[in-house]
């Protein structure tokens, strides 16, 4: 398990350190869209 969850970390963190802005935007605009989606979509 954690041979798996360091690849994972290896792979991802290979193209964040190139471009750590692009990434950092992206995967916080995406969190926060899941985020809100998820709460939306259970009220309604």
């Amino acid at each position: 398990m954690t041979s798996n969850a360091s690849r994972s970390l290896h792979v991802e963190g290979e193209p964040e350190a190139k471009r750590p802005k692009v990434a950092g935007d992206s995967m916080i605009s995406g969190v926060s869209e899941r985020v809100e989606l998820n709460p939306a979509d259970c009220n309604l």
